[in-house]
This record gives C-alpha cells, sequence and structure tokens, in this order.
C-alpha cells in the first residue's frame, strides 16, 4: 500500500558464494504469483520457510514457565505462521499440538473413557470424514495452483532422474530446472526429492535411519517428561517439513530445534539410567 520495495538490499556477502541470493537478502515482502497476494517472510530466505521457524519455536514456547512469556511467545509465532500464509505451518499446527496435548494426559483414565466415544463417531461418520479432508487439501492446493504446480514436477524430475541416471549415490551436486519449474533447484521443495537427486538412496537413508530412530526414542520419552514432550514435538515437525522444505538447506534457521532436540535425547537417556 505504500509502495515501498519488495527486498530492500542484499548483502555485500553474497559474492563468496552460497545456495542463492535469497539467503543474504532483506526483503519486506514478495507477491504471490498468480493470486497477487502480499505474503511476509521475515529474516527467512522464503516465507515457507518462516512458517516453518514459527511453528518450531511455538513448541519451544510451550516449555515456558511464565504464563504472560508463553502466551506472548506462542501467539506471535502464530502471527508469524499466518503473515507468512504458508500452508503446511497451519497444517502442523493442527496436527502437532493436539497429539502433544493428547501424550500429556495419556496417563489419565479419563482420556481413554473420552476417546471411546470419539472413535465410534469417526467410525460411523469416517466416510462423510474422509471426504471432507480430501475437499480440504484440494482447496489448500487449488489456493496457490502454481506453487502446487511446481512442487509437483520438480519431485517428477527428481525423482525420474534419480532413477534413470544416479540411483545408489545421487548426481553429487544441485542443478536447476527448467522453464516449467521457473529454474528452480531440483529437489529443493522436498527433503526426500532433493536427497535422492543429490546424494542418492545412500543420502536418504542417512536421514530416514536417525530421524526415524529419534522419533521412536522420543515417543516414549513423550510420555514421561516435558522435554520429551518438546523433542518428540519438534520431531515432528521435521518429519512434516521434510515433505515440503529441504531441512538441509534451513538447518541454519532451525539451530534451536536441533538443541532442543538434544536436550530431550540426553533428557531420556538420564531417566532411563536412572531407572535401570
Amino acid at each position: 500500500m505504500l509502495g515501498l520495495p519488495q527486498t530492500l538490499w542484499v548483502s555485500p556477502l553474497s559474492i563468496i558464494g552460497g545456495s542463492g541470493p535469497e539467503y543474504f537478502a532483506t526483503t519486506l515482502y514478495t507477491i504471490e504469483p498468480g493470486v497477487g497476494t502480499a505474503r511476509w517472510q521475515f529474516f527467512a530466505p522464503w516465507s515457507p520457510a518462516a512458517g516453518m521457524v514459527a511453528v518450531l519455536n511455538v513448541i519451544l514456547a510451550l516449555q515456558e514457565s511464565k504464563r504472560g512469556l508463553r502466551a506472548a511467545g506462542i501467539a506471535g509465532w502464530i502471527l508469524v505462521a499466518l503473515l507468512s500464509q504458508s500452508r503446511l505451518a497451519l497444517v502442523a499446527l493442527l496436527a502437532i499440538l493436539p497429539v502433544l496435548w493428547a501424550m500429556r494426559h495419556a496417563a489419565r483414565p479419563w482420556l481413554w473413557l473420552a476417546a471411546v466415544p470419539a472413535m465410534l463417531c469417526a467410525g460411523i461418520f469416517g466416510g462423510a470424514l474422509i471426504e471432507w479432508a480430501a475437499q480440504v487439501m484440494d482447496q489448500l492446493q487449488g489456493a496457490r495452483a502454481d506453487s502446487t504446480r511446481v512442487r509437483a514436477a520438480l519431485g517428477r524430475i527428481a525423482v525420474e532422474r534419480w532413477q534413470n541416471e544416479a540411483p545408489w549415490f545421487g548426481h553429487g551436486v544441485v542443478e536447476a530446472g527448467p522453464h516449467l519449474v521457473e529454474y528452480m533447484p531440483i529437489g529443493s521443495h522436498h527433503s526426500w526429492y532433493g536427497l535422492l537427486f543429490v546424494k542418492g538412496l545412500t543420502g536418504a537413508l542417512a536421514l530416514a535411519v536417525p530421524l526415524a530412530v529419534t522419533a521412536a526414542v522420543l515417543g516414549k520419552a513423550a510420555l514421561e517428561s516435558a522435554a520429551g514432550r518438546c523433542g518428540f514435538g519438534l520431531v515432528l515437525a521435521m518429519v512434516l517439513y521434510s515433505f515440503g522444505e529441504n531441512l538441509e538447506m534451513l538447518a541454519y534457521l532451525c539451530w534451536p530445534a536441533w538443541l532442543a532436540i538434544g536436550v530431550a535425547l540426553a533428557s531420556s537417556s538420564d531417566n532411563g539410567q536412572t531407572k535401570a
């Protein structure tokens, strides 16, 4: 409305190289192609990455002991998620927060008693619920049809070239896609496609195995401690975002979450030694 430029400046440090100039740019907003709406990306290289950081920090803010600070942190990061207009951020919050709440109260009988009629209703109205969920997904994808199309095309290119050219160890380098995907790096919008294309099946397993083990360990710890629930929620967010972002490229934004996951793992290890 004020006519301010989208990008204020690009740091001269960009001359040393890196993944792209967007990592060195200070951007006020971007205009979503095909929709015309403005999206905020704050300190992130693009708006969905800001949504990812918002989800992780909402989970971290839940650990604050002071109510005022906890409420301010949660409200602030939810606002970041909304202004980034990241569809995955909203889905992640709606999926992860109820799971963490349920795991916190899993040892209480009233939760299981309340779950019985809920499961009964889900069985009766299961077909209608599945149809409603499919409609919601179609609406979310249709809200940014161009973005959905580009992501799908990037995934198809990555999988086809991985299977046909370098199945075991990948291509070793990041390559830009064709005009069809607006010259975006192949696999850039998906951790698994990116790993398969660049590092092959070996690289994908190098992420899948420790991620699965960490989720299993913290899933058990989530039933026993707040640190375990925090770490488990963060791992769930990483798993969800591995299908929408490249975790490796955004690791520098997510280091507080990785640190908290390490604290949760250490805490679960200490509890296991104490019980032994």
